[in-house]
């Protein structure tokens, strides 16, 4: 994973608010948690960013032009062939997508013009970013498996994030990247611990440290990145106990929870389907819709998990 060089990393003396929400969630497992590892972990990430030296990821190139392109639809469709038609790899990718059991049209498509074409640029732009996140930033080889799995729970919370807003007839461009990116935070953890010896990351206890300070320091990625603060807020407070929650917040939150249903029945009854419903029909979506919402969601990302 690319991280940014240490003149450009983040340190206590910054006005970031997602800086002290850091910080201070570190403070509270160092006084708070019994395990003395833990603690220690807690510290060092502390010191990380108190020294300005946390290895915070850097958004990809590739996805600054992505975001950069035109929104009209013809504009689009030639910029986005511009820019993947140069490599093998992502042309095969996109027409793999265009050709999949959800897009499949009456005829299969051979350019990757077409592609664009039946996807719409909105998706096709959507499959570049996860494309490149995936490839660059997805990647802590210390913890190859711990981020596949989280690549996976991402790319089903970004399906699932397009799937509720185009239920609820609502357009948005950060839907989808606010799913990729809500537990980039857990990413960026682990590639600040992959400095240590083996020996010295119990996974336990890294994965306690992760699950309370992840979405504070996912907020303090976005920042760094200057991605929309709404997409921020989302990712800060995806799993704070705030009812009165709205907006991509509580967009995310449905997403996210609807994502560990994609599991089996056990699974799904163990995230809570029916707290699932009732946040899906306060966003909008007609009671007795969840169901069809998820099967539609699971079938997308399915098609999308055999190239990303």
């Amino acid at each position: 994973m690319d991280v940014a060089p240490p003149s450009d990393r983040v340190h206590a003396s910054d006005s970031s608010a997602n800086a002290a929400s850091v910080l201070a969630s570190l403070s509270r497992i160092r006084t708070e948690r019994a395990g003395e590892s833990v603690a220690q972990l807690a510290e060092r990430v502390a010191h990380a960013v108190e020294r300005r030296a946390l290895r915070l990821p850097v958004m990809p190139e590739r996805v600054r032009r992505l975001r950069e392109l035109p929104a009209a639809a013809d504009a689009g469709v030639l910029a986005l062939a511009e820019l993947a038609g140069g490599d093998p790899l992502l042309t095969a990718s996109v027409t793999n997508i265009a050709n999949s059991s959800f897009f499949a049209g009456l005829e299969p498509v051979h350019s990757l013009r077409d592609a664009i074409v039946r996807m719409g640029v909105h998706e096709t732009r959507n499959i570049l970013i996860g494309i490149a996140l995936r490839s660059s930033v997805f990647r802590v080889d210390a913890f190859g498996r711990a981020v596949a799995g989280i690549w996976l729970h991402s790319l089903a919370t970004a399906v699932s994030c397009e799937s509720i807003l185009c239920e609820i007839s609502i357009e948005s461009e950060a839907g989808f990247m606010t799913g990729l990116l809500h537990d980039i935070g857990r990413v960026a953890l682990l590639a600040e611990l992959a400095e240590l010896p083996a020996g010295e990351r119990p996974d336990d206890q890294i994965g306690m440290l992760s699950d309370s300070v992840h979405a504070a320091l996912g907020a303090l990625v976005v920042e760094t990145w200057r991605l929309p603060r709404e997409l921020g807020e989302a990712i800060r407070d995806h799993h704070a106990a705030r009812p009165s929650a709205h907006g991509m917040t509580a967009v995310l939150r449905a997403a996210d929870q609807m994502a560990h249903c994609f599991g089996d029945t056990s699974e799904a009854l163990a995230f809570g389907a029916g707290d699932l419903e009732h946040q899906l029909v306060e966003l909008g979506v007609a009671p007795g819709r969840m169901a069809l919402l998820l099967a539609d969601a699971r079938a997308h990302f399915d098609d999308l998990a055999k190239v990303l």
